[in-house]
């Protein structure tokens, strides 16, 4: 600043004026001096800048390209906080960083006259830093990076990012003053810095870099693996080609820094190599960047790790990303529960007070080997806590002689609504002579479950219990459980007894049982959450469908394009189990192929659906 800029300046100013008053016809000396005098209006010059406008911009690359010197430089702290507020220089920077930009007209007054434009180029730097969270805000400020991205800066930017690293030990006193008092850092800074000064003599102004034929036939092999990257990701992936795309161009750049650094006027493969080091880096940091969870997603993994529900007021006052206003944090929220369903996370709503509390839960998938349950030989106490048991064993518990069980457990094994632990993973259900084990086993062929018959069971009056493992595990209030239970025996074919919604429910065992098993899907229990949005989708179906009975309301729900016919099967071999005579199956099988979206034709329903109905009633007898 003190030599090189001044000396350097002198000369370039002089030539321009020695150009234009050639161009002019005019006195040289009275040249420069108007040419001085231009320059100086100009201002001071600024290593560093970190907000500004277009024009002001303008205006200092004239002051470079005048003084043949110096460099753009845009620093910015947070840029969270001040992207949105610097998108003007933004916008002009893509231009600079092809080392033009297009002029402004404006008028001459006899306060400002408009300055004679100087062709050139100028160096141009932008040094952005933040945290993700601010900047990846789900709003504003992330749709305007992913403008940035997508019209330029993602072939043209390197990138730096780190994700939430946790330590793994914690330092003690000794080893934290140790690294606070270590000057070692200070002597290397000391070291680079009066490398660069040396770097910054005047004799090293316009240094040119070239290029040897063997390390540029490294360039275009680079170049040519990042075209092969960007051929092999998708279309519609418009940033990840566009880093891809430019990723090499960059690179030269800053091989050739790297070059200017060691002061060698031919770029080595060295160079090259090092510099492409730093460009994969960059990429690789630009991919985990874009693959950091939307705003949507975080506050959905902030909902599952709340303890306790929260308010409006507590998000906007705890997650930086999370709306100030209505409409955004309803959206949000929103997205949120759909991300939720997709990850095992259950978010409730609840109000109280007109004031509206948010709650999430991560939910544990079922294991099959840990079926969770209790038992004793005593109706009320005794109930042996933390018993899993796995799926294929359960016969061991429900055909003990003269045993209790549990599908939930109890605190110190006493069998109270005020002793219920939460936590259970299995629907058990009693069928009391309101329908057929086959009838049941036909509607839930697609499910893995364990019926047992109980002892009041005969052969013309179907008595029997229904253990199904669910898709997750749960952890309810007893009041809950109960509204979840309702839900579930609503979607169920078949009348239940009512007291099977009780948290604190005891079974009976039968070692006289008849069992019967089978391997399928686990019950998916989301639908049938209370206080979700699912299950509020679940309670307008029911209402929307109030024409149906519960058998057609059950099959309904999984009539979907390309399996009418095997649904329709499903549903007249439910009918059989149920004991219906084949006239009446044929009837009410017509009655619901009626009401489905795009019913089967008459003629293809009764040579697949009737036909195979048919058969199967009278191989039943």
């Amino acid at each position: 600043m003190e030599f090189t800029l001044p000396t350097v300046a002198e000369k370039s100013l002089t030539d321009l004026a020695i150009k234009r008053a050639l161009r002019k016809g005019v006195d040289e000396q009275e040249e420069l001096e108007a040419v001085k005098s231009e320059f100086r209006k100009l201002g001071a010059y600024l290593t560093s800048f970190d907000s500004g406008t277009s024009p002001a911009v303008k205006q200092f690359r004239h002051q470079l390209l005048m003084s043949g010197i110096g460099s753009i430089n845009f620093e910015v702290d947070e840029i969270g906080n001040n992207l949105l507020g610097n998108k003007e220089i933004v916008d002009v920077y893509l231009e600079l960083f092809d080392g033009s930009v297009k002029p402004k007209l404006t008028k001459n007054t006899a306060d400002s006259t408009r300055n004679e434009e100087i062709e050139g180029k100028t160096p141009t730097n932008m040094l952005m830093f933040g945290t993700a969270s601010m900047l990846l805000d789900g709003a504003a400020t992330e749709k305007a990076l992913f403008d940035m991205l997508v019209t330029g800066y993602a072939r043209r930017c390197f990138f730096g990012y780190s994700g939430i690293e946790r330590t793994q030990r914690k330092l003690s006193v000794s080893e934290r003053l140790a690294m606070l008092t270590d000057n070692t850092s200070d002597a290397q800074l000391a070291s680079i810095a009066k490398r660069l000064e040396r770097l910054s003599d005047p004799i090293n102004h316009e240094f040119q870099v070239k290029i040897p034929d063997a390390v540029m036939k490294s360039i275009l092999e680079y170049q040519i693996y990042c075209e092969d990257q960007m051929e092999h990701m998708k279309v519609s992936d418009e940033i990840r080609r566009a880093e891809a795309r430019g990723r090499y161009f960059k690179t030269i750049k800053l091989a050739g820094t790297f070059a200017f650094l060691d002061s060698q006027s031919s770029m080595t493969q060295a160079h090259w190599e090092s510099a492409m080091k730093v460009a994969e880096m960059s990429a690789k940091c630009f991919n985990d960047l874009l693959a950091r969870d939307p705003a949507h997603a975080r506050l959905g993994k902030y909902l599952a790790e709340c303890q306790s529900p929260v308010t409006l007021a507590d998000l906007m006052e705890e997650l930086p990303y999370f709306p100030k206003s209505g409409t955004p944090q309803k959206d949000m929220i929103k997205h949120a529960i759909a991300w939720g369903y997709r990850n095992n996370v259950v978010i409730k709503r609840t109000y109280s007070d007109d004031i509206e509390f948010i709650q999430g839960e991560s939910l544990k998938e079922t294991n099959l080997n840990e079926l969770r349950l209790s038992h004793s030989n005593d109706m009320s106490e005794g109930y042996i806590p933390e018993c899993k048991v796995p799926f294929d064993k359960l016969e061991l518990i429900t055909k003990r002689p003269n045993w209790h069980w549990c599908n939930h457990h109890f605190v110190e094994g006493r069998r109270r609504l005020t002793h219920v632990i939460k936590g259970f993973n299995m629907i058990v259900i009693d069928v009391d002579g309101t329908a057929t084990i086959e009838q049941a086993q036909s509607v839930l062929k697609e499910y893995a479950y364990h019926i047992y018959t109980t002892k009041r069971h005969t052969a013309t009056q179907h008595r029997f219990r229904i253990v199904i493992p669910m898709s997750h595990t749960l952890k309810f209030s007893c009041d809950e459980y109960k509204e979840f239970m309702d839900n579930v025996l609503e979607f169920l074919p078949f009348e239940t007894d009512e007291q099977t919604s009780q948290a604190n429910r005891k079974w009976l065992s039968n070692p006289d049982a008849e069992v019967f098993n089978n391997e399928g899907k686990l019950f998916d229990v989301l639908p049938f959450i209370p206080k979700t949005r699912k299950s509020e989708e679940f309670k307008k179906y029911i209402e929307e469908n109030s024409n149906l009975d519960t058998l057609e309301r059950f099959f309904y729900r999984t009539i979907g394009e390309g399996n009418r016919s095997n649904t329709l099967v499903r549903y007249a071999f439910a009918l059989v189990d149920a004991g219906y005579e084949l006239d009446a199956a044929v009837e009410k099988l017509k009655s619901f192929n009626n009401k489905i979206p795009k019913p089967l034709p008459m003629d293809e329903l009764a040579a697949t659906v009737i036909q195979s109905m048919t058969k199967k009633f009278f191989q039943r007898g």
